[in-house]
């Protein structure tokens, strides 16, 4: 239906009968005189990308220079419907400024309350401009962002095991059941819509790590955002019982 694509800012045109063959067809394209001068056969079982079968992505050339009747040629393309009158895969935007901050992974029961209560990560925006959280997800934890989530310049949000223990001035997210803060260590990542790694730390409660954290009572604090979060030497026991959830770490 041209009309769909009317406003995609590029000729559109209706095809006067019948559809594409959800399991894979051969395309020809004549000329006037009805002399073919190309044709093309997709396919969607593996070699073949097979996301567009019904995913939400649509086939897409990685490169108009490739040899289009290869199926390694070809691509999901990243956005649900495709890219109509647009480039297939243009630059991606640069990776998100934003950093796993604070990480309160054992917290003290008698001091607060249990860890399904109480376990939370803060992350924060060390950039200058907001950033769209949709399709961002956090691993170690199970939690990816809905659309319409985003981040502003410098705010401090919360993923936590409960969300109605955090409501406050700032924002929280709750990650899914089932998930919890490993006490003796882990990895948590945080992706991008785009599935690559803005952020990344494997914690722990040993060696050169903090020992309070681990159910004392203070939070996991990394002691300046601009750090190198990944080596323990960078982060300490926060000063307030319970850390400080929503706003820079207390040290």
């Amino acid at each position: 239906d041209g009309a769909t694509y009317a406003a995609a800012g590029c000729a559109v045109y209706d095809w006067t009968s019948g559809g594409l063959n959800s399991g894979g067809e051969t395309i020809t394209f004549r000329n006037r005189f009805g002399v073919p001068v190309l044709a093309f056969a997709y396919g969607t079982a593996a070699p073949w990308p097979t996301e567009p079968k019904g995913g939400g992505p649509s086939l897409a050339l990685l490169d108009l220079t490739y040899d289009n009747s290869l199926p390694t040629s070809w691509a999901a393309s990243r956005e649900t419907g495709g890219t109509p009158c647009a480039e297939n895969f243009p630059p991606l935007p640069p990776v998100a400024a934003i950093v796993i901050n604070e990480i309160h992974y054992n917290p003290d029961d008698a001091a607060q309350g249990p860890d399904a209560d109480y376990e939370f990560i803060e992350l924060v925006n060390t950039s200058g401009e907001p950033v769209a959280l949709e399709g961002y997800a956090l691993t170690g934890v199970d939690y990816t962002f809905a659309a319409g989530a985003s981040i502003a310049a410098g705010e401090h949000i919360v993923i936590a095991a409960s969300a109605a223990t955090y409501a406050g001035s700032y924002q929280v997210f709750q990650w899914d059941a089932g998930s919890d803060l490993a006490d003796d260590g882990e990895t948590l990542t945080l992706t991008d819509g785009y599935g690559r790694t803005v952020d990344e730390v494997t914690y722990g409660d040993a060696g050169d790590w903090p020992a309070a954290p681990d159910g004392a009572g203070p939070s996991l604090a990394l002691r300046n955002p601009g750090d190198d979060n990944s080596l323990a030497a960078n982060w300490t026991a926060s000063n307030e019982t319970g850390g400080t959830p929503g706003a820079a770490n207390g040290l």
